[in-house]
């Protein structure tokens, strides 16, 4: 297209990704460590918008409405297949003495060996430093008085216009829920959430109380006959009807990997698990330890993780090294 069109795009674009319903949506349906693909298909999402707000702009086009984005979406899908083949294709730059120093990093006991455990001790400890990044564009977004700090009725308001839009008008916010995050998250007890507080409010993966809320506050909401568990319908909200031909679907064997004790319900820590990110990441770096260690598949060395540089580069584990990587400096 022309450059005037092209610069119009670019200002919707900026608008929309500084807007505080979007970003506050993304924030609250995100990992703090997403990989870069979701991000990409955040940004494709948004230039759909974009070009249709263009659209909306002009004078014979009709306003833009919900609706109008889900046509650009459908016609991107083979773009951004393209761009997923891209990201899988992206190289593992991390040098072998970086991998090594990521070990030593991650082997708090200095045997020379980690777990699997201890790399997702590494991966959530990791998460909070990273999950404290960006907590003052959020304060710039909730922030109403402009004093620096969060109230309770600031972020359940924020909460409850974000789930307006994503609800088709309905605020189906559990203020009860959101108050006892909200005190649990207030370390200081005084009242407000500053910006190291903000975190443990807004990513409940880096506070194991304010995940145990969360958690709870799901099952509640999910669990329709109150045993206290969840069958595979209650989980992912599938009526009678849709039983059998999603037996053999992926959501199937996701709960199956999620019911770790295998007696065919998901509960209360297991779904913490969920909740907190914990589940995707602990079931690639288990394939990566599979590939790794070559012994016993219970520690790794750190030459046993060089060597398997080849099969993380082809993993989605490479983002959480690199991520890592960055953000220790290695």
């Amino acid at each position: 297209q022309d450059q005037a069109t092209r610069v119009e795009l670019q200002q919707e674009l900026d608008e929309l990704a500084d807007d505080p319903v979007i970003t506050s949506f993304f924030r609250d349906h995100s990992a703090p460590s997403a990989m870069p693909f979701v991000w990409m298909v955040c940004r494709a999402a948004l230039v759909a918008c974009a070009v249709r707000c263009c659209l909306a702009n002009d004078a014979e086009q009709p306003p833009l409405v919900a609706d109008d984005i889900a046509e650009p979406l459908d016609d991107g899908v083979a773009e951004l297949s393209a761009i997923a083949d891209d990201v899988a294709a992206e190289p593992f730059t991390l040098t072998p003495e970086q991998i090594r120093k990521m070990h030593a990093k991650i082997d708090t006991d200095g045997d020379g060996r980690i777990s699997l455990d201890d790399m997702l001790s590494f991966w959530a400890e990791t998460n909070k430093l990273a999950a404290a990044k960006g907590m003052d564009s959020v304060l710039a977004h909730i922030d109403a008085n402009q004093d620096g700090r969060l109230s309770l009725e600031e972020v359940v308001e924020d909460k409850e216009q974000t789930s307006a839009v994503v609800n088709n008008g309905h605020r189906e916010v559990d203020s009860e829920v959101e108050r006892k995050k909200f005190e649990v998250a207030d370390a200081d007890g005084d009242g407000d959430l500053d910006s190291k507080e903000m975190p443990s409010f807004y990513h409940p993966g880096v506070h194991d109380t304010v995940l145990d809320i969360t958690a709870r506050a799901t099952l509640a909401k999910k669990d329709l006959n109150q045993d206290g568990k969840l069958s595979f319908k209650e989980f992912w909200g599938y009526a009678e009807e849709h039983s059998k031909e999603l037996s053999e679907s992926v959501e199937k064997v996701e709960f199956s990997r999620l019911d770790e004790d295998g007696d065919g319900f998901v509960r209360l820590e297991e779904l913490k698990l969920w909740e907190s990110g914990g589940f995707h990441t602990k079931a690639i770096m288990r394939k990566l330890f599979e590939v790794a260690d070559g012994d016993d598949y219970a520690h790794v060395t750190a030459d046993e993780l060089v060597d398997a540089r080849e099969a993380i580069s082809k993993s989605s584990m490479k983002y959480h090294f690199s991520e890592w990587a960055a953000h220790h400096e290695l």
